[in-house]
């Protein structure tokens, strides 16, 4: 059977977040026949018994494509190739050899294999990252490579990375998936030192202030960062260091009250936030928050 593809060719789609979403209406806005979509299953969603779909099977039954949760309902005489984008499930060795699976991973490869390489790119401060086009195969991350697609993300907050790689990736899975040649045999192995980028534990996210405000703004760029202010949680969704490197002799977390700019003292240096959003509230910039706290000892720890 030939392994090429064009928009002809019968493609079965895997992938459960919105990201994976946007991959699945490119594939049906661009008119390529996708034969079914392999999803997780609804979860309950918040204290009702409302059982809410995965956002990709929301687009799946927007466009009326076949949906299926199990890869037992799979049936290899059905399709001719699979696009894995965020799928969130091992996919056993039997399925890869039935049909050429093809994954878009948002890292260099072989840098970043894992769960969570855009947010290990930033915590690490590398200066570029990428998307790749790569074989699935049984070891994680391991498959043969297509294409790679290299960026500039210094200062890049995870969510505008995000961004910017899917519309690459997007891109990259169109060109490829839209040629007729036998392209699916001509990947190449991966060459370099692999790295590995696990799944974040919450710790991670928690904004500790005795270190530099180097390093706590890599944190505020994973977009989830947070602290405590009187025991109560409180999200530091942007912020930047402080532009004057002056030595600020007071305990790490202290809020300085200076204008234009507030900023809290680090254990070097200072990070000015810019939008927050303390426990219970909506999202506010840090100048409208401190109009509010009167106190002039805030203590963020």
């Amino acid at each position: 059977m030939s392994i090429g593809v064009s928009t002809s060719k019968r493609v079965a789609f895997f992938g459960t977040p919105e990201l994976s979403a946007t991959y699945l209406n490119a594939l049906v806005d661009s008119g390529f026949n996708v034969v079914c979509v392999v999803t997780r299953p609804p979860k309950r969603r918040g204290r009702g018994s409302f059982m809410s779909p995965s956002p990709v099977e929301e687009a799946a039954r927007q466009s009326n494509l076949r949906v299926i949760y199990s890869l037992d309902q799979l049936d290899a005489e059905t399709y001719d190739l699979g696009l894995v984008v965020a799928y969130g499930r091992i996919i056993p060795e039997a399925v890869l050899n039935r049909r050429p699976l093809i994954n878009v991973h948002y890292s260099l490869l072989p840098k970043y294999r894992g769960a969570a390489p855009m947010q290990w790119a930033i915590l690490s401060g590398d200066q570029t990252s990428g998307v790749t086009l790569m074989r699935v195969r049984e070891e994680m991350d391991a498959g043969e490579i297509y294409d790679q697609v290299t960026i500039e993300i210094d200062g890049l907050y995870l969510s505008d990375l995000s961004d910017v790689l899917t519309k690459l990736g997007v891109e990259m899975v169109l060109r490829w998936f839209s040629r007729p040649d036998e392209w699916v045999s001509s990947g190449v192995a991966q060459v370099g030192e692999i790295s590995y980028a696990p799944k974040l534990e919450k710790e991670i996210f928690q904004i500790k202030w005795d270190r530099s405000v180097d390093e706590i703004e890599k944190v505020v760029r994973l977009g989830r960062s947070f602290t405590y202010l009187n025991g109560r949680r409180f999200a530091i969704l942007r912020g930047r260091p402080l532009e004057d490197d002056i030595f600020i002799p007071l305990r790490p977390g202290s809020v300085v009250r200076e204008a234009p700019n507030p900023f809290i003292s680090c254990g070097r240096g200072a990070l000015v936030p810019e939008a927050v959003r303390p426990e219970g509230s909506k999202e506010m910039s840090f100048e409208s928050f401190l109009l509010g706290h009167r106190d002039q000892n805030l203590f963020f720890g």
